[in-house]
């Protein structure tokens, strides 16, 4: 059967669909709305998940939810903020990616670090009256939940090869290059790291105006932006991250869903590319 995107086979057909202002609106609320029947297909039941199956649902509903506020800020021409939302975006898609790879040891030990801080912090915090036995009976309380005992922080913590209290004893880089393409950890990840570092990147770009020389004064406007480049990569990460989850919760069938989105959004990154190509002028300032 036919779908609502079958038509645009062709470069040439998806710009004169570009060229009607709610195109983009519309493919991705449709994309949003299949995702969220992805994680809740039916209206009057649901899946129950162990802690496990968890730890990847729990990552998949991140993406979903993010999103969401990805496409309300896109909408509303924020740029500022749905820069700040691709970094966690793009770092969920990674991680859940890799421990489907991996596995439930790798899922099991993903929830042991997570108590990195809070493990740390434990002694100072049994010191404390009030607030710190509050924190101290929260991180208890989480801990019986996910099965875990001080003697297992304590193995972790006093570990002497590799690194402790990293994934795998691995670093997010490492991580990245086993479930993506090396490229796409400078271009993605470490272009979004001068937004949540606060480098001078960021700070040229979003919240200063350049005028002669040396010379700069205070950009107070929010950058107003929603051009296809900003939303095509998101596309691409949710649309991956959904046949990855289906064929993870064995539901192979439903991945045809997503074909006409992943295909026609394939058509919008090469249109984006040409652009690129014949007129570059278009993108300078932009």
């Amino acid at each position: 059967m036919k779908g609502k995107y079958s038509h645009i086979v062709t470069i040439e057909k998806l710009e004169l669909e570009l060229q009607k202002c709610d195109f983009i609106k519309d493919f991705s609320n449709d994309l949003l709305n299949l995702i969220k029947k992805t994680l809740d297909p039916f209206e009057d039941k649901g899946y129950v998940y162990d802690v496990n199956q968890a730890t990847i649902v729990g990552l998949y509903t991140k993406l979903y939810k993010h999103y969401k506020l990805f496409l309300r800020a896109y909408n509303e021409c924020e740029y500022e903020t749905t820069i700040l939302l691709s970094r966690p975006i793009y770092e969920a898609f990674v991680l859940m990616k890799y421990l489907i790879l991996k596995g439930i040891e790798s899922q099991k030990h993903y929830r042991l670090v997570s108590y990195r801080r809070r493990y740390k912090n434990l002694k100072e915090l049994e010191g404390i009256d009030g607030i710190g036995q509050v924190m101290v009976d929260k991180f208890k309380y989480a801990m019986n939940i996910d099965g875990f005992s001080l003697d297992d922080f304590e193995a972790e913590n006093s570990k002497k090869k590799g690194r402790k209290w990293d994934l795998d004893g691995k670093n997010f880089s490492e991580i990245h290059k086993e479930v993506e393409i090396s490229e796409t950890y400078s271009y993605l990840y470490g272009m979004l790291s001068e937004i949540i570092h606060s480098g001078w990147g960021d700070i040229r770009q979003l919240h200063l105006t350049h005028c002669e020389g040396d010379f700069f004064i205070p950009k107070m406007d929010f950058y107003d932006n929603n051009d296809t480049r900003i939303i095509a990569p998101i596309f691409s990460m949710l649309i991956e991250a959904s046949e990855e989850f289906l064929t993870w919760s064995e539901r192979n069938l439903e991945i045809d869903s997503f074909h006409e989105f992943k295909r026609t959004n394939e058509l919008l990154g090469q249109h984006i590319f040409q652009t690129y190509k014949t007129n570059p002028d278009k993108y300078l300032f932009g």
